[in-house]
């Protein structure tokens, strides 16, 4: 009998430790602001780069708003349904763009992800240091302890090995000269996020990816 209550409490051990490790996606909206720096921008840049990127997040799906001078460009991830929406309101066209998912899956050997023993506050939020590198270049990324990406989300391009939501971090740019730092000015938890938010708005013209690229001069090839 004690034998079998020994392994009764390791089962319940196992369990809770399981329970423990099975965190809590983050759900509601985190709003990050972009600063360029290295070199003035030029006026044509000043007009097309973004300003802002706000990310949703809700059961199963995730909003992506990037805010550039020109417009919003969003991304819909339907992480249960595998695939994205692009919505895009640029120059008085509201256009919408549905494709699978196909973002790559498998994890990237050549990219080394290390736990960095730093930490700072950001928006309120304890966070720790991660360096992600490839080859030469390092990039350092500060996380949220308590804050967890849901599953197979496209955050900043991260694969699960960050489990955790990112709070900064600076990236280089093609002008060697130029890097971009997104940081999150804004964090508001919500218990629910509302299903409309992630529908296609009924004054959205619904395009395939080539006849996009035909608007844009893109040729459909």
């Amino acid at each position: 009998m004690k034998r079998l209550s020994l392994i009764v409490v390791g089962v319940l051990l196992l369990l809770s430790g399981g329970m423990v490790k099975a965190q809590k996606p983050f759900k509601g909206k985190i709003v990050y602001s972009i600063k360029y720096e290295g070199r003035e921008l030029t006026p044509n840049e000043k007009m097309q780069m973004p300003t802002e990127v706000e990310f949703l997040f809700g059961d199963g799906k995730v909003k992506q708003t990037t805010k550039t001078p020109m417009g919003d460009v969003v991304l819909i991830q339907d992480l249960e349904g595998k695939k994205v929406v692009m919505l895009l309101d640029l120059m008085g066209n509201k256009i919408a763009v549905t494709e699978p998912d196909t973002a790559k899956k498998e994890l990237d050997k050549d990219i080394k992800y290390k736990k960095i023993d730093v930490s700072k506050t950001i928006a309120g939020y304890k966070c720790k240091m991660m360096k992600i590198s490839r080859g030469d270049t390092t990039i350092e990324v500060f996380y949220a302890e308590d804050l967890y990406v849901p599953k197979g989300t496209m955050l900043f391009g991260f694969d699960e090995r960050l489990e955790n939501v990112p709070m900064e971090y600076t990236m280089p740019t093609q002008d060697e000269e130029l890097t971009m730092t997104y940081k999150a000015k804004e964090v508001e938890p919500m218990k629910k996020v509302k299903k409309k938010e992630f529908r296609i708005p009924a004054d959205y013209q619904q395009v395939t990816k080539e006849e996009l690229k035909k608007m844009f001069g893109g040729g459909g090839q």
